[in-house]
């Protein structure tokens, strides 16, 4: 069974995606994890999942990877977001924040079979200070082989 060029490489970007990603989980008890969950457009779904404040690079800027398990309209979708967050310092209890990165997804599509696709998302939401952490709202708009958009509202604990 041949294998193609590109499913290669995306295989080759999923494994690396992964090993960033589980570093990442390892560091975040000191900064933070949380739920999320949301509706994805194209395919249309619900998905749920798990938000990790990684890594702070600088004052505001962060490596925020996130993993969701989406389902609906016949498609089973598993997507790792490995996005650089900037949140902005401004004087307000609701802070905005801007951010990407490389996307992984693995999808199933019922009587189709299974693909690996890389994408590319842009990321954009508020955030405010709670006890225990932080809620936040965003929204992603995809590109290359990702999702339309996904709203997603989710906590971080920390």
């Amino acid at each position: 069974m041949m294998v193609s060029v590109h499913k290669l490489r995306a295989r080759a970007w999923g494994a690396l995606c992964i090993v960033v990603g589980v570093g990442a989980a390892t560091s975040a008890a000191a900064s933070g994890i949380g739920p999320r969950v949301g509706l994805t457009g194209d395919p249309d779904q619900v998905h749920f999942g798990l938000a990790i404040d990684a890594v702070r690079l600088a004052p505001g800027l962060g490596f925020v990877p996130s993993f969701d398990f989406g389902v609906g309209n016949d498609v089973v979708l598993i997507s790792g977001n490995f996005d650089f967050k900037y949140v902005f310092a401004i004087q307000s209890s609701w802070r905005p924040y801007l951010g990407g990165g490389p996307a992984l997804h693995f999808v199933n599509v019922d009587n189709a079979g299974d693909d690996t696709e890389v994408g590319l998302g842009i990321v954009g939401g508020m955030q405010t200070a709670t006890r225990s952490g932080a809620f936040f709202t965003e929204l992603r708009l995809g590109m290359v082989d990702s999702p339309d958009f996904k709203f997603t509202v989710g906590w971080l604990f920390r």
